[in-house]
């Protein structure tokens, strides 16, 4: 289903008439006009569109603007979406100030411990299921007193 919103919402950011992002997408001023009033695409028209806004602005704006699944856009447009962090360690970092931080052992985990190494007192390494104790959080960085 077409987000009538989402999609005139991302023609206004890029300052495009209605003409213009219908020949950036193969269709008329018409068409645009009447998606942006809230007429639904036929299936495989949404489809088509929701390829070609991934190519032009990228598969997380494809599925805002058409409401098509991730995964969905990413293999209808033949583009490969990242592989998601594998999220088997927690990383448990005390700081000299006596602070601790865990973490999911990530690039974003390796990029605190570079920037903070001259205040990092210790690292430890702890394998989900064997140690792990559920924080309540899905990747952000948690404070542990």
């Amino acid at each position: 289903m077409l987000n009538k919103e989402e999609f005139k919402k991302l023609r206004l950011q890029y300052a495009y008439s209605q003409k213009d992002f219908g020949y950036l997408l193969k269709k008329s001023q018409k068409t645009i006009s009447q998606w942006e009033a809230g007429k639904q695409p036929r299936l495989l028209e949404l489809k088509e569109l929701a390829i070609k806004l991934a190519y032009n602005y990228g598969v997380e704006v494809a599925c805002k603007v058409t409401s098509i699944d991730r995964d969905e856009v990413a293999r209808l447009s033949g583009i490969s979406l990242p592989k998601p962090a594998k999220e088997d360690e927690i990383i448990v970092v005390t700081f000299k100030s006596g602070q601790k931080m865990a973490m999911f052992k990530d690039a974003d985990a390796l990029e605190t411990i570079i920037d903070d190494f001259d205040y990092i007192e210790e690292i430890e390494r702890i394998a989900l299921g064997k140690r792990f104790v559920d924080f309540g959080c899905n990747r952000a960085v948690t404070l542990i007193r």
